[in-house]
């Protein structure tokens, strides 16, 4: 519906891809009960930050999907940040007596172009979070069809 809308009504759109760093290695050392207080941390974090009409979604797994209604993408890398900077400093309290370890995230942006369907947008963002993985974690890139603004 967003996609349509942006198309039509000539709004910009954005999309934010996000995943949590190392969260298997998280659930391996700490547990499936810690990695699920981690979700629920890093959930809460992101939504905080976003406006009542950001569309927010656990996209499977430690993964997570924002959609972002009339945001050009250099807002949309505002966002992110400030994301990611929630993230780091969400505590996600302790278990059996034991402090659990914050954790970060890598973000990937994607941008609405016009004949582009959602999962195009989708697709974008995921490959540009992946970068970030790759480029280290803990940090955001874009979509490699963009330039900074989608006005």
């Amino acid at each position: 519906r967003e996609v349509k809308r942006s198309e039509r009504d000539h709004l910009p759109l954005s999309m934010i891809m996000i995943d949590v760093d190392d969260f298997k290695k998280y659930n391996d050392e700490y547990g499936h009960l810690a990695g699920d207080r981690v979700l629920v941390a890093v959930a809460g974090a992101i939504r905080s930050p976003l406006r009542p009409n950001d569309l927010v979604a656990r996209f499977g797994g430690e993964e997570f999907a924002v959609l972002l209604p009339e945001t050009t993408v250099q807002n949309a890398k505002i966002i992110a940040e400030r994301l990611r900077m929630k993230v780091s400093q969400a505590d996600p309290g302790e278990l059996n007596g034991k402090v659990l370890p914050k954790v970060t995230i890598s973000l990937g942006i994607s941008g609405f172009k016009p004949g582009f369907e959602l999962d195009t947008m989708i697709a974008a963002a995921d490959v540009a979070m992946y970068h970030a993985k790759r480029k280290g974690k803990n940090r955001i890139e874009l979509a490699a069809n963009l330039d900074d603004d989608n006005d």
